[in-house]
């Protein structure tokens, strides 16, 4: 059961993490051990189908086998291995047998895969039918993609699955392409607003999707994101906002100027929105920037009453 100090229960997690952990890799040991020739009846494995659950796909197994697989074809250099692996991934006859195939790959060292492999996990994993296979095939391009990864990736984050959305964001966290359309389709799941009221907005009802893709933002540190980055900072769900407060801490990171010029601008600007000139504060803040505390405090004293006042919003001083 649970305990009443969450620090303990998180240990007891990680131990049991750890425990397993060890415990997978002995066995994953041992299959490298069998040498080259145990490739061919692992594949047949590779869905995690075996004949103990009468033919039943076992996620557990389909683990197991894809990174014992991209071990032996690592220690062994496996003839045709990587290969038959990517075949297996265009043509395998069942969907877990080609969810199987995806992990196998993301397993496999870079050095292993080229732009065949990445044209699997990108343009037919990514594409499958079956949401399991797209979501195998996100994950191991965060290992294994590159700059070429990231159109097919971001169009993945749309997907119609929270679970690939959050897969491929995440992937895009790791490879942090500088990528224009990147940006801006990630800007618009985080805080896409209609031009007119009633209007369609691409914004994602998904915290969670909403989240990452402020991650992915940050990760990413381009300053174009800071519209929809200060629209984030006063989102409705904590885990976005506090999401866009460390994304804003890397893209500042990045360019600190034309970080701190996009959010003054919008900050000082009467015309535009309170949420958007509040958000505009606030990521100003978020920034550390010493040198800020002078044109925020403006915004909150009289200086030359009466013709230089202070914000007439009170949201924004706030």
């Amino acid at each position: 059961g649970a305990s009443v100090d969450p620090k303990i229960d998180e240990d007891r997690v990680n131990r049991v993490i750890e425990e397993f952990q060890r415990r997978k890799d002995v066995f994953v040991q041992d299959s490298v051990d069998l040498g080259g020739e145990a490739v061919d009846q692992l594949l047949k494995f590779i869905g995690g189908e075996t004949d103990k659950d009468g033919g039943k796909a076992n996620a557990a197994t389909r683990y197991f086998v894809a990174e014992s697989i991209a071990r032996i074809i690592d220690k062994h250099s496996v003839a045709n291995g990587v290969e038959r692996v990517r075949e297996t991934l265009i043509q395998g006859d069942s969907p877990a047998k080609k969810t199987g195939a995806a992990l196998s790959l993301g397993f496999l060292s870079r050095e292993k895969i080229g732009a065949s492999e990445r044209e699997a996990l990108q343009s037919r994993g990514l594409s499958a039918s079956e949401v399991e296979v797209r979501e195998a095939s996100a994950v191991s391009l965060s290992k294994v993609g590159d700059a070429s990864s990231a159109a097919d990736l971001t169009r993945a984050a749309g997907d119609a699955d929270a679970s690939v959305q959050i897969a491929a964001l995440r992937a895009l966290s790791v490879l942090h392409p500088k990528n224009a359309d990147t940006v801006k389709a990630l800007g618009d799941m985080v805080a896409d607003e209609p031009d007119q009221i009633g209007g369609a907005s691409k914004k994602s009802v998904n915290s969670l999707v909403r989240e990452y893709s402020a991650d992915a933002l940050g990760a990413i540190g381009d300053p174009s994101a800071v519209p929809a980055l200060l629209r984030a900072r006063r989102d409705t769900s904590q885990n976005v906002r506090e999401a866009a407060r460390l994304a804003i801490q890397n893209v500042n990171k990045t360019d600190a100027k034309a970080t701190t010029e996009l959010a003054l601008a919008v900050m000082k600007d009467e015309k535009k929105k309170t949420d958007d000139r509040s958000g505009a504060a606030l990521l100003l803040g978020d920034t550390g920037e010493a040198g800020l505390a002078v044109p925020l405090s403006d915004q909150i004293v009289d200086l030359n009453p009466p013709r230089v006042l202070r914000d007439q919003d009170h949201g924004v001083r706030i």
